[in-house]
């Protein structure tokens, strides 16, 4: 068998939860051409790509993939047999790696083509389909092959115009079609340019401005978390604080709380389970017995955090793990737990076994009868102001 298309088929729909992931690959050369963003693990690692990029696995290498949104869709080829690598290696570009061809229109049409050959198997239908699966892999090389770097100068001064327009109304929904728009190109081919010029693709250039724009805001004491989520363009408060703590390394309420470590009033957003969960890390459910307080839950992270074992982060009150210097912190906080009254961001010391301490923000909250504890990690430098 010199050639074999196994599978083939054009704008596949996925739902947010579909993943793709063949950890020993599989026996077949694989091609994505992605129709909406999505991450896509690759030579390079995790990698984020947009709308119009593509790979080509090579058979036995790793796959995964996903969407980066609520769903996702993709064209997808696959095939084998022993001409299968010498038609894949014609195409000149780098297997299982993205790229993005700045020209993408042919896909779906060959792809229909070779799919409806491999269904009706009418007269020479092998050899029509091999014909275009050797067209693709051609018009893959061809728009691919353009040098990116030989644009003229007014090319680049365009994208800089659109660069600088996305930024300046960072505030509205972008996608990348839009941007494209305002250069007059293809989506495909807009992402591939604004890479080579930037470095970075048009989605996370913008995400980083917001970033910034964000960090600049969080420097103001009288803002919250929602606030600035709408002001910089973010789609929800929670995805905020996800792409603010994966580019940062800390939440948006602990980098404030580093700009305004004495400030009086800190930035509030709503005290609820929901927004809590999403600025700490550790949290768990709060015991109170004959007058003590006992704090279960994220058992590993948290013993891992303080060096103490599991067992006696559990079986001791939690007031036995309050640095010396913050006891009297440490009763006043435990007493309105007792009390019944909601705790939001203390700030304390605690005790790490074999000497030192950790700095945690700490906040509980009740929901009915049942009560919940949650802490954020704080550098070991952050400044604590005892009380005596």
């Amino acid at each position: 068998m010199k050639l074999q298309i196994n599978n083939c088929d054009s704008s596949v729909d996925h739902s947010e939860n579909h993943v793709v992931d063949i950890p020993e690959g599989s026996h077949e050369y694989t091609f994505i051409h992605f129709l909406s963003p999505a991450l896509v693990k690759t030579t390079s690692g995790l990698t984020e790509v947009e709308a119009g990029a593509c790979v080509m696995y090579t058979p036995k290498y790793p796959q995964y993939y996903r969407g980066a949104g609520e769903c996702w869709s993709n064209d997808y080829l696959t095939f084998s047999g022993s001409s299968s690598e010498k038609i894949a290696l014609t195409g000149g570009f780098l297997m299982n790696e993205v790229f993005y061809p700045y020209r993408t229109h042919f896909i779906s049409s060959l792809f229909e083509k070779m799919k409806t050959e491999s269904l009706r198997r009418e007269l020479n239908w092998e050899r029509i389909a091999t014909l275009a699966l050797e067209e693709f892999i051609m018009k893959l090389a061809r728009y691919i092959e353009d040098d990116l770097s030989s644009f003229s100068s007014d090319h680049s001064h365009v994208l800089r115009e659109v660069r600088a327009e996305v930024h300046e109304r960072m505030v509205e929904h972008w996608a990348i079609e839009e941007m494209a728009r305002l250069a007059n190109l293809s989506s495909s081919r807009f992402a591939a340019l604004f890479k080579n010029e930037f470095g970075v693709s048009p989605t996370e250039d913008l995400i980083r401005e917001r970033i910034e724009r964000a960090k600049t805001l969080l420097s103001n004491v009288r803002v919250s978390v929602k606030e600035i989520s709408a002001n910089c363009g973010f789609e929800s408060v929670h995805y905020f604080h996800r792409a603010f703590k994966k580019r940062v390394g800390v939440t948006p309420r602990h980098y404030h709380k580093m700009k305004n470590p004495t400030a009086q009033s800190r930035m509030r957003g709503e005290f609820t389970l929901d927004e809590l969960s999403q600025d700490s890390d550790f949290s768990g459910i709060i015991e109170i017995k004959d007058g003590e307080v006992f704090f279960h839950g994220d058992s590993d992270g948290w013993a891992g955090f303080l060096g103490w074992s599991t067992t006696e982060l559990i079986d001791k009150p939690f007031f036995n793990f309050v640095d010396p210097q913050d006891l009297v912190i440490g009763r006043e906080a435990l007493g309105q737990i007792t009390q019944r009254q909601n705790l939001r961001d203390i700030t304390i010391r605690l005790s790490k076994k074999g000497g030192g301490h950790r700095i945690v923000e700490f906040s509980a909250i009740s929901n009915g009868n049942t009560w919940f504890w949650f802490a954020r990690k704080l550098p070991d430098d952050f400044p604590v102001h005892s009380r005596s």
